[in-house]
């Protein structure tokens, strides 16, 4: 008996992804006939039924979009609901090399040994090699029914070789248990990570917090340089917690690290410090995947692969989707009328206005089996590029949509991230993606801070803190040292007050007019010479004169004393010594900000300044 109740309530969670602002219903006519009843009323219903039939509906499923109730039904479907995207992978068309990928993602120790369609008896044979799986038959066939396929299943034991098949698209991702050559203990690790909690995920149980690389409490960076070229790296680390690292393709990797002055060996030691991960967007057989493993060894939650970038993709889109204060359908309608007036005003329809007001709903219904395909590789095609995109000419959409598609990826991951992106550039012609990243950016940050509890806070919109996009030209305002090892680099400005205060002054200087911040520049390097000249700076701790607060409470100028003494050293094997130590160095100058950044720079001074001449 063929069942399409699967495939149609797909094709239905399709057709709402599209236009989240219709309401439909699903009903079962005959085994093989269903309908989607819109129930909206729309000035052109044949020509969304015609866009439904060619672009919507998959071909092989009997479902019908009509604009009148049926009369007569078998049921009522129940659709594919927003909090169950995840669930069984209900529906989803498999290709055979996707359903044999699906079936060993599912079953890390199973091996698909063929796979034939049985189109007369509607039956889908397949073998699985039983020197590997252990398990049984019924339970194998029981998860593939639940995804609910027209076909049933039938599984046999074989002790045949694996079936060679191959994804179409390089980008699909590939079951762990196919890439054995790589000894990829963190491929497996987050291929479980996506199919043991993907359902949670989108019913909202499973956050950020409970992704083995994400701390709340760190700033953090993305650097792409997966292609372009971008600022030193050892300037983000004056300034974030963790810099995230898009590393380039193998054949790019010496060009990568003669650019920056940097060996593997220094990557490793900014891994095992925990100031550096490794994001991984690419195939795994485009990377230096002997590097990863290494990088992996050193500490195991430094390398990110796809299916974890995945599922902090999705965490992020549910998140922004729950909390979105337009998310409800009823309030669209309400305001139909000011979306039609706006229409006139702007010369665009109201649809176009429909579609930007709900785009978190519509991301978050395309995205499952996007990501589930190819990771964060799919994000262009529901990504917040399409709702900028969407309004353009012709001629522009033409020029410019394909550096929207090749930004939207890291764009997203650095949101999700909760993490500053910076733009990678072109050195022999300039070309840089920032426009187009703060264009992207200020998109996600109207979705994301458009919720109640923000919006009760009384803040913008357009908090210029929360949409910055610290540019390659700002951030190369300070010459770095990158002739020392990286260890003694890091020695230097391993301090997490100092970064908090250098990434104040990186907000400040961003807001001004650029002759008013080549002014501040030159103020601050004044005031850091001056200090210099002035008395011998104590390394790894603040040891400026104490402003007005050491007469009142005298402990503290004793205390920054103190904090000197300790030495690094000291401070690393006590991390509790440094916290009271950061704490004590900031009171000290809390009243007086520029004194606190001079002090910091004037600590870091060996090792980076701000540029005397800026070009």
């Amino acid at each position: 008996m063929l069942n399409y109740k699967g495939s149609c309530k797909r094709v239905d969670l399709i057709f709402r992804a599209k236009y989240p602002y219709y309401v439909t219903e699903l009903y079962k006519i005959s085994d093989l006939e269903y309908q989607i009843f819109l129930n909206e009323e729309v000035d052109d219903f044949l020509s969304l039924e015609k866009e439904y039939d060619n672009s919507i509906r998959f071909i092989t499923s009997p479902v019908q979009l009509v604009n009148k109730r049926p009369s007569r039904f078998i049921e009522k479907v129940d659709p594919i609901d927003d909090s169950i995207l995840g669930a069984n992978y209900e529906g989803l068309p498999f290709t055979r090399f996707q359903l044999i990928n699906h079936i060993e993602c599912l079953y890390p120790n199973v091996l698909v040994s063929k796979i034939d369609t049985d189109h007369d008896k509607k039956v889908i044979h397949y073998s699985v090699n039983d020197e590997m799986y252990s398990g049984s038959i019924d339970e194998l066939r029981e998860t593939l029914m639940e995804a609910s396929s027209p076909y049933d299943y039938r599984l046999t034991f074989s002790q045949e070789k694996k079936e060679p098949a191959k994804p179409t698209n390089i980008f699909e991702v590939v079951a762990s248990s196919t890439l054995k050559n790589f000894d990829p203990g963190y491929l497996e690790r987050d291929e479980r990570l996506w199919f043991d909690n993907a359902s949670n995920i989108y019913s909202g149980g499973f956050s950020k917090k409970d992704l083995f690389f994400f701390d709340e409490q760190t700033s953090k960076c993305l650097l792409d340089f997966s292609v372009f070229s971008n600022v030193n790296l050892r300037n983000h680390l004056l300034l974030y917690d963790e810099v995230f690292c898009i590393l380039p393709l193998t054949e790019k990797m010496n060009d990568f690290l003669e650019k920056q002055k940097l060996s593997k060996d220094d990557l490793l030691y900014l891994i095992e410090q925990g100031r550096l991960k490794i994001v991984n967007t690419q195939p795994e057989f485009r990377l230096d995947h002997a590097f990863l493993k290494e990088c992996y060894q050193t500490k195991s939650e430094s390398v990110i692969s796809r299916r974890a970038l995945a599922a902090l993709s999705a965490i992020d889109i549910v998140e922004t989707q729950k909390n979105y204060i337009f998310k409800d359908i009823d309030f669209i309608r309400d305001i139909d009328p000011l979306l039609s007036k706006l229409s006139t005003e702007c010369g665009q329809k109201p649809d176009f206005l429909k579609r930007i007001l709900t785009w978190p709903t519509s991301a978050l219904r395309n995205s499952f089996d996007a990501l589930n395909l190819t990771a964060t590789k799919s994000i262009p095609s529901f990504g917040v590029n399409q709702t900028i995109t969407s309004h353009m000419t012709e001629e522009t959409k033409k020029r410019c949509e394909l550096e929207f598609l090749a930004s939207s990826e890291a764009i997203h991951i650095s949101h999700s991230l909760d993490a500053t992106y910076y733009p990678f550039f072109e050195e022999s012609s300039g070309f840089s993606d920032q426009q187009i990243a703060i264009l992207m950016a200020n998109s996600l940050n109207f979705y994301k801070l458009s919720n109640m509890q923000y919006l009760g806070e009384e803040q913008s919109m357009f908090n210029p803190e929360l949409t910055r996009n610290i540019s390659v030209e700002l951030l190369s305002v300070f010459d770095v040292n990158d002739y020392i090892s990286i260890s003694e680099y890091l020695n230097e400005i391993e301090n997490p007050l100092s970064r908090k205060c250098l990434n104040r002054l990186f907000t400040e200087l961003s807001s001004l007019p650029i002759e008013e911040r080549y002014v501040r520049i030159r103020e601050y390097n004044e005031q850091v010479e001056k200090a210099l000249r002035g008395k011998a700076v104590a390394r790894n701790a603040v040891d400026l004169s104490v402003d007005g607060a050491g007469l009142f409470v005298p402990f503290i100028s004793t205390g920054i004393k103190a904090a000197g003494w300790l030495g690094a050293k000291a401070q690393r094997k006590y991390p509790l010594l440094q916290e009271i130590s950061n704490y004590i160095s900031d009171k000290a100058h809390s009243s007086n900000v520029l004194k606190k950044e001079v002090s910091v720079l004037t600590q870091i001074n060996r090792v980076a300044r701000l540029k005397r001449t800026i070009e």
